[in-house]
């Protein structure tokens, strides 16, 4: 499994900050490739729009055409790319611009990810009790350092490669009752 792509340059992270592309940058990575016609239908948007921001992702990097998987030349696929991405907001706090673009993208990234949650829990009898029982949120109150903060998140981060591997193999088939899960983790200093 290739490490995630660090993230560079503020004018890519800009693609980050527009909540419509975030949405279709998790369908995309949901539906494993698709048009824009089909994720217009997942984000509940137009084809017109979604490929206007399609575009933008690809500009960035988060997204790139897949011509191999048209039919007939006039479908557009897209996927991306498998090894994701990830940033540090210290990449981007020596500007003013750097920075807000950072606490911008990493604030649309967080708000689709607890929709989402959201958006579960208000539906979570519908997925049936075999669901309900393997849902799961934790959290932990845990006094460390930043290098043994780091040191977690860099395991926490094996882990998670290790069951993507498992996800990725599947290649888009449904196996066993298996859905798409979010999982995300936060980690950060507090004071109580």
């Amino acid at each position: 499994m290739r490490a995630p792509r660090p993230i560079a340059d503020v004018s890519q992270l800009k693609a980050l900050t527009h909540p419509l592309r975030v949405r279709i940058l998790y369908a995309l990575r949901a539906e494993g490739s698709a048009t824009a016609s089909r994720l217009g239908q997942v984000v509940d948007e137009s084809p017109n729009s979604v490929s206007y921001h399609l575009r933008k992702l690809a500009d960035a990097g988060f997204a790139f055409e897949a011509p191999e998987l048209g039919v007939d030349g006039r479908e557009r696929w897209w996927r991306v790319p498998v090894e994701g991405f990830s940033w540090s907001s210290a990449d981007f706090a020596g500007t003013v611009d750097g920075a807000a673009t950072s606490r911008a993208a990493k604030q649309v990234l967080v708000e689709n990810q607890f929709l989402r949650q959201r958006e579960y829990d208000d539906t979570a009898e519908s997925w049936g009790e075999d669901w309900i029982r393997a849902a799961h949120s934790a959290d932990f109150v845990l006094r460390l350092s930043p290098d043994e903060t780091e040191e977690m998140m860099r395991e926490a981060q094996e882990v998670f490669a290790k069951w993507r591997e498992l996800s990725d193999s599947r290649d888009g088939s449904k196996i066993d009752g298996a859905e798409h899960v979010m999982v995300f983790a936060h980690g950060f200093p507090f004071r109580p």
